[in-house]
């Protein structure tokens, strides 16, 4: 009997896991078809929303009990900051320069925020390891059309430079670098993307060699800030001196070095002075956001006529910064909501790990904020990851502190232990009344 009981609880972690697993995976997919290159209707990526929200609306409709049962998730810091963000971005449709445009980029967000907080309960670790996976192919795959059709997988300018599926060698910058962020940390943890280790190596390897391939700077600088401090964070006391003293010998030595380290950063076309326009965007959208301080110009606006006079031949798409942008469509309400869930998910869980794989991520795309945009702009792919980390690790914090990760088998095999120990209890006492009687 018992062994009876015992497989079928094997069975059911099984068949568990691979529900996770296959679920985190479409959800990745899903987020990634928002940027990877498409059809489009115009110059958005109309088809590539149609297809992430058909997708969405499947999965909250496989999951409908689970949309009610994890509504309090919403609630729970600081997805409750970010549910506040996007209630008034929905709400700036009211006072926008576009409000149908402010209304389906807030839609979106919403949808983004309801998916995420339904599937809270899928373990950090499934989600981690599943995101590794998918951006280990996003990278073979942009080198592959590398091979195939090359005009599409290089950027046309005078630098060479990747972007592969992703269309932007920003974009493919962003979903490798997590990659290699998520890697770290799950091997930090004690964990592997892929089961074989030579395999799980190359992955690292492929998703590195990505990355300098797009030659984003800013970006592959960051992606070595975080993995120094998921690093930091978890190495004995003595090597965290080693790492403080090889940090201020880099500082000095950058230092030293300063005006040939930039030289050899410059690329053909670009311009570092300007940080490749960035100032320009900057300071136009600051010398508006005091007409509209506290609610700003509408969610969305940014890319539309209101900026058209920051250059003569273009417009810019967003403000090449989170909290510019933020503030510009969504006044300084919007910004500080938005900071607010950031900060938070630095901290969400940590009382049980259950965030050992999103605040390093959290951490990055805050980074990433500083030279572009991943929030306080329209929906992109790692806004739903990484809302969908920081849901999980609020709702992993409701675990006991002494379960270290809110992983399947661990959570699992506690239930099963619990309920063998019950039953053994059972049969002894069944044992000792049958004696006294």
């Amino acid at each position: 009997m018992k062994v009876t009981m015992a497989r079928r609880d094997r069975t059911r972690q099984t068949l568990a896991e691979r529900n996770w697993r296959l679920t985190a995976r479409i959800i990745i997919v899903a987020a990634l078809l928002l940027e990877v290159q498409g059809p489009r209707f115009g110059a958005d990526l109309r088809f590539n929303v149609a297809i992430f929200a058909a997708l969405a609306y499947f999965l909250l409709l496989h999951r409908i009990r689970s949309v009610i049962r994890n509504l309090h998730v919403t609630f729970k810091w600081p997805v409750i900051a970010l549910f506040g963000y996007c209630i008034w971005a929905l709400g700036s449709a009211g006072w926008s320069a576009i409000p149908g445009e402010s209304m389906l980029q807030a839609g979106l967000l919403f949808l983004a925020l309801v998916l995420a907080v339904s599937y809270a309960d899928i373990p950090p670790l499934h989600m981690a390891r599943e995101y590794a996976r998918v951006a280990t192919l996003v990278a073979g795959a942009s080198w592959l059309m590398l091979l195939l059709t090359p005009s599409l997988a290089v950027v046309p300018d005078v630098t060479w430079r990747l972007n592969g599926v992703m269309g932007h060698e920003q974009r493919l910058a962003l979903v490798v670098g997590a990659g290699i962020i998520v890697w770290v940390s799950l091997r930090v943890a004690g964990h592997q993307v892929f089961t074989n280790t030579a395999r799980d190596n190359l992955a690292l390897i492929l998703l590195i060699v990505t990355l300098l391939a797009t030659q984003t700077r800013a970006n592959t600088v960051f992606v070595a800030i975080v993995v120094g401090a998921v690093l930091y964070a978890r190495v004995h006391a003595a090597f965290k001196v080693v790492l403080i003293i090889g940090v201020i010998g880099l500082v000095a030595w950058v230092t030293i070095n300063f005006t040939s380290i930039m030289s050899l950063l410059d690329r053909e076309g670009s311009n570092l002075e300007t940080l490749t326009g960035r100032t320009s965007i900057w300071q136009g959208a600051l010398g508006m956001i005091p007409d509209r301080f506290w609610q700003g110009y509408g969610f969305g606006s940014f890319f539309s006529p209101l900026t058209a006079h920051f250059f003569s031949s273009y417009v810019a798409p967003h403000a090449h910064n989170t909290w510019i942008n933020a503030a510009f469509e969504t006044g300084v309400i919007g910004a500080v909501l938005l900071s607010l869930f950031l900060l938070g998910g630095l901290f969400a869980g940590r009382a049980n790990r259950s965030n050992r794989y999103a605040w390093p991520v959290v951490l990055f795309v805050m980074l990433c904020g500083t030279m572009g945009v991943v929030f306080g702009g329209k929906l992109s792919t790692l806004w739903v990851i990484v809302t969908v980390m920081v849901a999980q690790a609020a709702w992993s914090a409701k675990a006991p502190r002494t379960v270290p990760e809110a992983d399947s088998r661990d959570l699992l095999t506690a239930r099963t232990g619990t309920s063998l120990q019950g039953s053994r209890r059972g049969n002894q006492e069944r044992r000792r009344t049958g004696r006294g009687n």
